[in-house]
């Protein structure tokens, strides 16, 4: 990346959902597989996932929906 867009970056060798997450995450995940990041993401508690507006999804509902902080 030509620019930093986060103070720390995991890489797909390093898979992010194996990693310690700390402070406020930006969460871009891979499509296939949105739904493990973002129950990862909702489990952390602050953030931002860039997602299809798929509210729908089961994991939606389990994940995000109704979820406070």
């Amino acid at each position: 990346m030509p620019w930093a867009t986060a103070t720390r970056q995991y890489t797909v060798e390093e898979d992010g959902l194996q990693q310690q997450w700390s402070g406020r995450v930006w969460l871009n995940p891979p499509y296939s597989n949105a739904a493990a990041w973002v129950k990862r993401l909702s489990r952390h508690g602050i953030g931002t996932a860039l997602v299809f507006a798929r509210t729908e999804t089961s994991w939606w509902f389990e994940s995000v929906w109704g979820r406070r902080p």
